[in-house]
């Protein structure tokens, strides 16, 4: 097939598979579960460089997947000041679409983005940072926009173009940002002008 991407999803709900050196228990609490329940595990920056390189020597570009304001019960369990209220929530371990978010009102959120997608960026060759986007229940469409807003302006800042599952259309998007279709059947538009 000459397949020459690899889209690396790193975090989810049931886990942090990555090592941030500026957010250390990201991987450390948040990399300890994995579906099922099971003993969980995530990369160190040395080993996610070995999988980029070698990558790249047989012409494979690699897009990390750093996924948000939803999909991010594992950062929080790690990081309750993430939280709105500041209260950890229990591991995550099950199946299906879970009610996780980033507060979207905090500064610290923005800090703790930019350190990631810093980190992640330093460390990946490639153009893209896929910021995931999707399934995002448990933040309101007038928090996901404003959230939209700032994470592409992260992303580009760190010399990265942005993906985003299809969710992310409704949002004004900067013109290096690609939007990746997996469900586009349900896909909505958006329609306000100058967008």
């Amino acid at each position: 097939y000459k397949l020459n991407v690899l889209h690396l999803g790193l975090t989810n709900d049931q886990g942090w598979r990555l090592m941030i050196d500026s957010w250390p228990n990201l991987a450390l609490v948040g990399g300890e579960t994995q579906v099922g329940g099971g003993k969980g595990g995530y990369y160190t920056q040395g080993e996610y460089a070995d999988i980029v390189a070698y990558a790249g020597r047989r012409s494979i570009t690699i897009v990390p997947e750093i996924n948000a304001p939803g999909h991010t019960n594992a950062a929080l369990v790690a990081y309750p000041e993430l939280t709105c209220d500041g209260i950890a929530p229990q591991p995550f371990t099950g199946t299906g679409i879970h009610t996780s978010s980033l507060c979207v009102d905090k500064d610290i959120t923005y800090t703790f983005l930019d350190d990631v997608i810093g980190e992640v960026a330093a460390l990946t060759p490639g153009p893209y940072i896929h910021c995931g986007g999707d399934e995002a229940e448990a933040t309101s469409e007038a928090d996901y926009l404003k959230f939209m807003d700032r994470i592409q302006e992260i992303v580009a800042k760190h010399g990265k173009r942005m993906i985003g599952w299809d969710e992310i259309a409704i949002s004004k998007l900067q013109p290096t940002t690609v939007v990746q279709f997996w469900r586009p059947g349900q896909m909505r538009l958006n329609l306000r002008p100058g967008v």
